[in-house]
């Protein structure tokens, strides 16, 4: 089933059908036409909205359904991250290979060898090294990224190295990580000038979290939970464990802790 918003409609109705005939303990639900329209049409657009205001109406009646089910039903909706507009692509693929960090076959254009190479994530990349350990590899990459965060014209708003990423909760595997510009998003072009090009989204999301537009939604609701009002901003981390004592179950490896 694809991501368009019409197929969200039979998702939900099948997850309200599954609660009633098996009466699981646990349901998980993932409706994604918003992502796809807010990427196809950009965030805060007519289709956008068109298209939350539909998720509203599925997920009100997948409550309601599951609900004569389950009259204890606890329901948590979560997103997980927010929607930045995009006008532009930041391909950083050419700046690598002109710096020989990346060997291209030249008929195919795809990759033979690499030493270092970035990692498209949406508004940011992760640069992976083949050997992390390697001082005068990673002060090549360094220095190029330097190079590249200098100029304003691409987009890139800061970037930072392994203990920075460590430190703010990212993968243990990237030696840097390239956070882009609002309004700019990494792009696919592995030759050609080292340039920046229309976008190919009209909006995305990957950025950093201190971005506020990348803020993302938790509200949770049911039978027993006190009332606490807004939470506040929390950490994503937090939700897994917060669900997990709600089922009155152990999450012991978790790195979060329960929000109430």
């Amino acid at each position: 089933m694809g991501e368009d918003p019409a197929n969200d409609g039979a998702r939900a109705t099948f997850a309200a059908e599954l609660i009633a005939l098996k009466h699981p303990q646990f349901t998980t639900l993932h409706l994604v036409g918003l992502d796809h329209n807010q990427h196809k049409f950009g965030p805060g657009t007519p289709e956008a909205h068109a298209t939350l205001e539909s998720i509203d109406g599925m997920v009100g009646d997948l409550v309601a359904a599951a609900r004569k089910a389950e009259p204890d039903l606890v329901v948590a909706i979560v997103s997980d991250h927010g929607f930045a507009p995009v006008e532009h692509d930041v391909n950083l693929m050419p700046a690598f290979v002109q710096a020989g960090l990346v060997t291209l076959d030249p008929k195919t254009g795809k990759p033979t060898a690499w030493e270092a190479e970035p990692w498209a994530a949406g508004g940011s990349a992760a640069v992976v090294l083949a050997r992390p350990d390697d001082a005068a590899l990673k002060a090549k990459v360094k220095a190029l990224l330097g190079t590249l965060a200098a100029d304003p014209a691409n987009g890139i708003a800061q970037v930072i190295d392994a203990p920075a990423i460590v430190a703010a909760g990212g993968g243990k595997h990237p030696s840097f990580w390239i956070d882009l510009k609002i309004g700019y998003e990494t792009g696919s072009h592995a030759t050609g000038p080292i340039v920046v090009t229309p976008g190919g989204n009209k909006g995305t999301h990957g950025y950093f979290p201190a971005h506020p537009e990348m803020r993302a939604t938790f509200m949770i609701d049911g039978a027993g939970l006190a009332r606490h009002g807004a939470l506040g901003e929390i950490d994503m981390r937090d939700i897994a464990p917060t669900l997990a004592k709600v089922l009155g179950v152990g999450l012991p490896q978790a790195t979060g802790k329960p929000l109430f």
